[in-house]
């Protein structure tokens, strides 16, 4: 991992400087945050993201437009990691309209190996 903080992705031209230097990675993490309670549709509240080196936290609340982000997830030189990625996968595709690909789901994976889900 990193021992430097998260550094908060705010404001446009910071996601779109953050876009470009992910699109020079092999590999990036992510994970999503939203609220499901009393809406119809997910509300995305937070993207979580990790590129080998550093953690950004990206504001979709802050931030009205997150189109920049399709660049990266649908680029198809940079592997995008997730975790249980059903959810996000879903809350993306409606923020932003794309789905992250080339996509690891570690979930998956690990039940492809035969490793089971925690009790």
């Amino acid at each position: 991992m990193t021992d430097r903080p998260a550094h908060i992705i705010d404001h446009p031209e910071a996601l779109r400087e953050a876009v470009a230097r992910w699109i020079g990675v092999s590999e990036l993490a992510f994970d999503t945050e939203f609220v499901r309670e009393r809406t119809y549709y997910a509300r995305l509240g937070l993207i979580q993201v990790f590129d080998g080196r550093e953690v950004a936290l990206i504001d979709p609340v802050a931030l009205s437009d997150l189109s920049p982000l399709s660049e990266v997830l649908e680029h198809p030189g940079v592997l995008k990691i997730a975790h249980s990625a059903s959810e996000d996968l879903s809350v993306l595709r409606q923020r932003l309209g794309v789905l992250p690909r080339p996509l690891f789901d570690t979930q998956i994976a690990a039940s492809r190996v035969g490793m089971s889900p925690p009790p």
